[in-house]
């Protein structure tokens, strides 16, 4: 567990932390699967404000992606860069002291987990890679499909385009976002499906 004060971590079941000695027992701890403690005054942040943080944090990556293109070009390379590079800024920031990617942290919110503490970093790649496991899936399947030429007048190739897998995989995952969004609509504590699964909150600061 991380002390919410210092940041620095400290073995499962600790009360004082080892390194600043704070209380790791006051504070917002867990008393069931759908939301923090009401003895401490929480409020989750609610989805528009998650949604411009994420806007924020896609913009931060186009920039490094268009950077990393100048240096690659498109390609195989660039692709896999690009899930990569997205996975490292996710799953360091959001596991950080910060608690917080930089979209998280201009709009005021952090994760936590269920005692209201910073996440580990295992927990920040769970929640991405549920966050994002079709997008992913379709990138790495795009790289193995052949590369045709389209033309617009041809009929007989833009329906081969339709369903070719990674297209297949990319409509499935437009269904998934929509689940996702159900998800964080309809919980208590704005907790998406990604949330659930890695037992995440995001909250105000």
């Amino acid at each position: 567990m991380y002390c919410p004060t210092c940041g620095a971590e400290n073995p499962e079941g600790s009360k004082v932390c080892e390194k600043c000695g704070a209380n790791l027992t006051e504070g917002i701890e867990n008393i069931g699967n759908s939301q923090l403690s009401d003895e401490v005054e929480v409020e989750y942040a609610g989805f528009f404000r998650r949604a411009i943080a994420y806007i924020i944090d896609l913009i931060v990556l186009l920039i490094i992606g268009y950077i990393v293109k100048l240096a690659t070009g498109t390609g195989a390379v660039y692709d896999i860069a690009e899930i990569i590079i997205a996975i490292a800024y996710f799953v360091i920031m959001e596991s950080s002291k910060f608690q917080g990617t930089l979209g998280k942290m201009a709009l005021g919110i952090k994760i936590t987990d269920e005692n209201g503490s910073r996440i580990s970093i295992i927990t920040a790649l769970l929640r991405y890679i549920v966050f994002q496991i079709f997008t992913i899936v379709s990138t790495l399947v795009a790289l193995t499909e052949t590369k045709i030429k389209i033309d617009p007048n041809n009929i007989q190739q833009l329906s081969k385009i339709y369903t070719m897998p990674s297209t297949i995989v990319s409509y499935v995952g437009l269904v998934y976002d929509i689940i996702l969004l159900i998800t964080i609509l309809s919980s208590e504590a704005n907790q998406g499906l990604h949330d659930r699964i890695a037992k995440t909150y995001v909250v105000m600061k």
